[in-house]
């Protein structure tokens, strides 16, 4: 192998003679006695050349084959590498215009509501990225959760308030933002509470939720069934969250199943207050049933007290009385079917004096569990897609792809317009079969 010539794909023969020599042998010695054997050495001499003839046409095939093979390893990885950027880089417009366009919708729906031109939307949308980066979301994320509060007639200041609380809240949750937005507005708009308010009223729910194991966008479903009667006949929001989480607890049913239990109870006391056709039982009835059992249910002037407070002075009345008390009691408050609940409630009175006392000092936790959300890695990781959809912003307005967009519309119509000059859709359609057996007449034939 050492005579092979791989520049020249051959045995070098010179070579191939000295290693012969190195060996004390020629070629012509060999040959001289392969022919001293007679015509049976020649044929064996003319063998072995031949043999070697051979392989140096087997080394040189096996050469070019190598060689092939090689070539076409080079073009296979070219190919993939270039198809690859190319499907990146298609990709990548791709999504650019997806992004673009579920924006603009967001935005516009939003301009719709509030009247705002387009350059106050267009730097709206930049200050909704940057908030969103901030909360470790994607822009979309906050322009959904804003357009609720916007189409609510709120301020841009409160829509604003309200949508870093929401999303806040769905961070630690794991709850859709247009979700959560719909169920701390029921909470909000319920007990009116101001947009300056609303971190600190979502501070409670966390700290409820947190204290009574309880899922706090559960806890946030709940008390939208029943915050806007609970306020209504004066439960506060403190008190309702307590009353929720201690029932729930109790009777391990869901929070939803709760809330609309208390909104129940709560609706039948307000039909009694309103005297309304509805009402089980007359106002004169119910005060004098409650107070056959030392309840007394109206103030000074002779209307209802807050319940609020008449179920305050109840769950520390309930240890003293009988239990045929306590369940002629919750059947005048709740009626037959919920009695059962506000039953649970009471029983466990000093489970609802530790959920309204963890509401009621509630302050800052919503920040601090949004502080731990932050450090998450699907907070890093939308910190990575926003800032992509920012510099998406910065290069590809929505302008850009209108205009594309408008060029293919006006292509389109002047091929439509020539289409119908020339005799319609199968005029063009036979004209360009013609012309595409003209010139591939040879190939079709083929």
């Amino acid at each position: 192998m050492k005579a092979f010539n791989p520049k020249l794909d051959s045995i070098n023969v010179t070579k191939f003679n000295q290693e012969l020599s190195n060996s004390d042998l020629t070629i012509e010695k060999i040959y001289s006695d392969f022919s001293q054997v007679g015509a049976v050495g020649q044929r064996a001499f003319a063998s072995v050349a031949a043999q070697v003839y051979g392989a140096n046409l087997n080394l040189k095939s096996a050469q070019n084959i190598l060689d092939k093979m090689g070539e076409t390893l080079s073009n296979t990885i070219k190919w993939n590498i270039s198809s690859s950027i190319i499907n990146q880089f298609s990709g990548a417009v791709q999504n650019a215009f997806n992004y673009v366009k579920a924006l603009n919708g967001s935005l516009n729906d939003i301009r719709i509501v509030t009247g705002d031109s387009q350059e106050k939307m267009d730097a709206f949308a930049q200050s909704a990225n940057e908030a969103a980066a901030s909360l470790g979301r994607q822009t979309k994320d906050y322009t959904n959760a804003y357009l609720t509060f916007v189409q609510q007639g709120m301020r841009a200041q409160d829509s604003a308030a309200r949508t870093e609380a929401t999303l806040k809240a769905s961070n630690i949750t794991g709850q859709d933002p247009s979700e959560m937005a719909d169920n701390l507005t029921a909470v909000w708009n319920g007990y009116q509470i101001s947009s300056e308010n609303a971190e600190k009223a979502v501070s409670k729910l966390a700290a409820v939720a947190d204290s009574s194991a309880s899922d706090m966008s559960e806890l946030a479903t709940a008390m939208s069934k029943s915050a806007s009667i609970a306020n209504n006949m004066g439960v506060t929001i403190d008190q309702l969250a307590a009353q929720i989480a201690t029932i729930t607890q109790v009777t391990r049913q869901a929070p939803e199943t709760t809330g609309n239990a208390l909104k129940t109870i709560y609706s039948r006391i307000n039909d009694i207050k309103a005297g309304t056709d509805d009402a089980e039982i007359s106002l004169g009835n119910y005060t004098k049933k409650m107070a056959e059992v030392g309840i007394n249910v109206l103030d000074q002037n002779n209307k209802l007290r807050d319940t609020g407070d008449v179920m305050t002075e109840i769950g520390q009345k309930w240890s003293s009385m009988s239990r045929e008390q306590q369940v002629y009691l919750a059947q005048t408050m709740a009626g037959q079917r919920q009695m059962n609940n506000l039953i649970a409630l009471y029983d466990n009175w000093d489970t609802y004096t530790k959920e309204l006392n963890t509401s009621l000092d509630a302050n800052n936790e919503l920040n601090e569990k949004n502080d731990i959300y932050m450090e998450s890695l699907a907070a890093h990781t939308n910190q990575l897609k926003t800032a992509q959809e920012g510099l998406i912003q910065s290069l590809a307005d929505t302008d850009s792809f209108k205009n594309v967009i408008d060029f293919g519309t006006s292509l389109l119509n002047i091929f439509t317009k020539l289409s119908d000059a020339i005799g319609g859709g199968g005029v063009v359609l036979a004209n360009f079969a013609s012309t595409l057996s003209l010139v591939f007449n040879k190939t079709i034939a083929g």
